[in-house]
């Protein structure tokens, strides 16, 4: 099964769809075989231990002292080993409940 492009019977100029249709079908089992027997089973037993495959990277910031890129969350660089300030939001929410428990103590003082 095929075209033959040039002169009747010269093997070089004949495309054989047969083969080619052969290849792609045995192309497409292989990467189906490959994705079932090997990356699900490695996606469930990462998704096991709490670690996910094949995803968006997680945030990260820049440490001030020496320009690594760090996990967001991180409080310590794992480079250099100093210090990271909190973010802004975790700032907030501690002054907040700094406030909150300081006028429950002042509260506390005024009702004796």
């Amino acid at each position: 099964m095929g075209w033959q492009l040039g002169k009747a019977g010269n093997k070089a100029t004949f495309v054989d769809i047969g083969s080619l249709i052969s290849a792609v079908i045995y192309f497409i089992v292989f990467m189906a075989v490959v994705y079932f027997v090997i990356v699900l089973p490695y996606k469930h037993i990462q998704a096991r231990r709490g670690v996910k495959v094949f995803g968006a990277e997680p945030k990260t910031k820049a440490c001030e002292e020496c320009l690594s890129d760090i996990p967001e969350a991180a409080q310590k660089c794992k480079y250099c080993a100093s210090e990271q300030p909190r973010s802004r939001e975790k700032t907030t929410e501690f002054a907040v409940a700094a406030t909150t428990s300081q006028s429950g103590t002042a509260r506390a003082r005024d009702a004796r």
